[in-house]
């Protein structure tokens, strides 16, 4: 969740893993207490066959992958007696083992003269919560699944889902029905499941009434590249892509910067080619101290006219309006019955295009009489195509036929 969504969206469904509900109780668990966080073991593959472990162990020293590891396992074949061509590299925190895994690539660490890859565990400990009452708040579902083990982290919401036509009021539902538990490690979320499943005719005072509760693997959420920065509280001198490619220029090269001014106050999206790029803009930035908690906001002087900006790192790209896009949107009837799509088409400053003509019919055919079973139409592209209407025919539910009101374009 992007931190212009506001902090209370962050509390109430933390789409972003920012609200730690970790016990401190729980560190004395049989399964967390001296075993690995989930996050502190690294994969590394493409190990050569010819290589030993002594040779993995001088590559990775090399390249400074061995700061923070507590542990080294390489993956033996039992039949052959050989290394499988992988191993499990532990490390004392999840920052030294995002450090190893960035070390290895940047440096294109090689044994045996063998590129090697880096990646994080594929560990299972995100599960798939469903059948919550849509009234239930994200903290009484936390507090229900606590007794079924211990090693929750971080719960997610889910959002409600409503119609785009529906008020914001419409409903009283608080979330979409189900959520995802995120456990310190994969043998706590198995015991949660186990336990959800053995226990299934006790219902949770969180689970719907007519539904039971349900639990699954669900996969990582995928870590989305920081590559763009947040900027609002923009005046109207900052407010355009010329100035804030003026302001964050000198931080490293710009690929797009999306201005938004259809609200106030006005925001923008400066996207980077790099992410060292936003982190060094970042880094002149003075912290906000009311910040709300888990969202890295920063206060930004602009060069243009001294003015302080809101900046914060965002994985947010959105993007552009086309300026040229016509009102009707999707071939609904624009005012005064006609769509304008003469300049889609060849020979519009002429006003008679390729197919005859530069104005398409309205799209609401009331008024027509009942009698006629279609209607020529002229689409977008310039091609003609039928509406098919009432009145017998295989559009007519009394005289057998199927209803079938598409355009048929030939």
């Amino acid at each position: 969740m992007d931190h212009d969504d506001g902090a209370n969206e962050d509390a109430l469904y933390d789409s972003n893993q920012t609200q730690n509900v970790f016990l401190e109780s729980d560190s004395s668990d049989p399964l967390i207490s001296g075993k690995q966080r989930r996050d502190t073991e690294v994969f590394i593959g493409s190990i050569s066959l010819e290589a030993s472990e002594k040779d993995v162990h001088a590559a990775l020293r090399k390249c400074g992958a061995e700061a923070g590891a507590t542990g080294f396992e390489l993956m033996m074949d039992r039949t052959t007696n050989k290394h499988r061509g992988y191993a499990f590299a532990k490390y004392d925190s999840s920052e030294s083992a995002n450090a190893a895994i960035k070390a290895i690539t940047e440096a294109e660490c090689e044994v045996k003269k063998q590129k090697i890859r880096a990646s994080m565990k594929p560990n299972k400990y995100r599960v798939f919560v469903g059948g919550l009452r849509k009234d239930a708040t994200r903290e009484e579902v936390i507090e229900a699944l606590r007794p079924r083990g211990a090693g929750l982290e971080y719960f997610e919401l889910s959002k409600p889902k409503r119609s785009r036509n529906a008020p914001e009021d419409a409903s009283n539902d608080h979330n979409g029905g189900c959520g995802w538990a995120i456990y310190y490690n994969e043998a706590c979320a198995e015991r949660f499941m186990k336990n959800m499943q053995e226990n299934k005719e006790e219902k949770l005072s969180v689970a719907q009434e007519t539904k039971p509760m349900t639990v699954s693997w669900a996969p990582p959420k995928p870590k989305h590249e920081v590559r763009s920065l947040h900027v609002s509280k923009l005046n109207e001198a900052n407010a355009t892509e010329e100035a804030l490619r003026e302001v964050f220029g000198r931080f490293g090269t710009i690929e797009d910067v999306v201005v938004r001014t259809d609200r106030e106050p006005f925001m923008a999206w400066v996207v980077f080619a790099k992410t060292t790029d936003v982190e060094s803009a970042l880094a002149e930035c003075d912290p906000v101290e009311d910040a709300p908690e888990g969202k890295k906001l920063g206060t930004f002087v602009s060069s243009v006219d001294g003015s302080t900006l809101t900046v914060a790192p965002s994985t947010k790209i959105p993007k552009k309006k086309a300026a040229d896009a016509p009102n009707a949107g999707k071939g609904g009837p624009a005012p005064r019955g006609r769509d304008d799509w003469s300049k889609y088409r060849n020979n519009a400053g002429t006003g008679a295009g390729r197919y005859g003509g530069g104005l398409a019919p309205r799209g609401s055919w009331s008024g027509r009489p009942a009698q006629t079973n279609a209607m020529p139409v002229i689409l977008p592209t310039g091609q003609v195509a039928y509406a098919m209407m009432g009145g017998g025919g295989r559009g007519n539910r009394r005289g057998g036929g199927r209803r079938d009101n598409r355009h048929r374009p030939y």
